[in-house]
C-alpha cells in the first residue's frame, strides 16, 4: 500500500514532525512515522480516496483530500500512539 504512482503532494503534520502525508495519483493518501527505519511498520494510515489532486492535515486531527474528479472527503486522523478502532468514520462530498 504505497504510493508508486505519481506523488501529488507531500506535507508534515502541524503539530508532529515525525508525521509526513503523501498522496498520489494511485488514489492512497498514506501518513508516515518518519522516525521507523522500516518501511512497513512506518506506514501509520492510508485512506483509498481516488486520484488525489491535493491533501493534507486541516488540524492535527483531520485530513482532506480532494480527487482529480473533484470528490472532496474528510477522514479523521489517526492517533499513531492510539490504535483506537473508532477512528475510521469519514465524510465525502461530490
Amino acid at each position: 500500500m504505497y504510493n508508486i504512482t505519481e506523488r501529488t503532494q507531500l506535507q508534515y503534520h502541524p503539530k508532529n514532525p515525525d508525521l509526513v502525508l503523501s498522496g498520489s495519483t494511485d488514489g492512497l493518501v498514506n501518513i508516515y512515522n518518519t522516525t521507523i527505519t522500516d518501511e512497513d511498520d512506518a506506514l501509520v494510515q492510508v485512506i483509498n480516496h481516488g486520484s488525489v489532486h491535493r491533501a493534507g492535515f486541516l488540524s492535527g486531527r483531520t485530513i482532506y483530500a480532494l480527487s482529480h474528479d473533484e470528490s472532496f472527503s474528510l477522514h479523521p486522523a489517526t492517533d499513531p500512539d492510539n490504535n483506537a478502532e473508532d477512528q475510521t468514520r469519514s465524510t465525502s462530498v461530490t
